[in-house]
């Protein structure tokens, strides 16, 4: 019984392993070496925001990829998605950026899972007080119970600018992931970003 109860934390850290669930690439993209690599995530909280790029950036960093801030450049607006495309291509010229990646919070969902219960056999009871043992060994069942889960889908995707500004030319990769009731926003932040670049520099999409 021990050894399967030993087991068990190893099994749900495995599970637990940050990854990729969808990944789509341009077909004729070989990947790119980037001169100026602005991380973009796309929300109107400024907290959320800061956390999910600056986590990237590390990231990145760490796999000796150089990147920047999207805030820096790209200063935050109550909603990203009404910024002008004619402002956001000048502040790209102005800067010389030639790869941006963005990341948004695409969907989420609830869903309700049956953990199922269990039967295991208690070991022998000792009696301190009469010195004897009870020989015969006791079933001890663990009813099943439901749990609420909250499944985030965030997208990742890197455009390379290098081939143009507008979307049909320069969106060369889309990568998403699943986090299943994730602890806090940092802990998102830290699984989707280990995941979206360890693919990105694995697979040499980033040089």
């Amino acid at each position: 019984m021990k050894k399967y109860l030993l087991l068990t934390p190893i099994i749900m850290l495995l599970s637990c392993t940050p990854h990729l669930n969808v990944v789509w690439q341009k077909q004729d993209f070989k990947g790119d070496h980037f001169k100026k690599l602005v991380v973009v995530a796309i929300t109107n909280n400024l907290e959320t925001r800061n956390l999910f790029e600056e986590t990237a950036v590390r990231t990145l960093k760490n796999k000796g990829i150089k990147a920047y801030h999207g805030v820096d450049f790209f200063p935050p607006i109550d909603d990203p998605h009404l910024q002008s495309k004619e402002t956001l291509k000048q502040i790209v010229l102005d800067n010389e950026i030639d790869g941006v990646i963005t990341m948004s919070l695409i969907d989420k969902q609830e869903s309700e899972q049956y953990v199922q219960g269990s039967v295991y056999s208690a070991p022998p009871y000792y009696d301190p007080y009469y010195g004897y043992m009870y020989n015969r060994y006791q079933t001890v069942y663990t009813p099943g119970y439901y749990i609420e889960n909250e499944t985030y889908v965030i997208e990742g995707a890197l455009h390379d600018l290098n081939l143009g500004l507008d979307k049909e030319h320069r969106l060369v990769w889309r990568g998403q992931s699943s986090l299943v009731n994730p602890t806090s926003v940092k802990s998102a932040a830290v699984d989707f970003s280990l995941a979206m670049v360890n693919y990105l520099v694995k697979n040499e999409v980033v040089k």
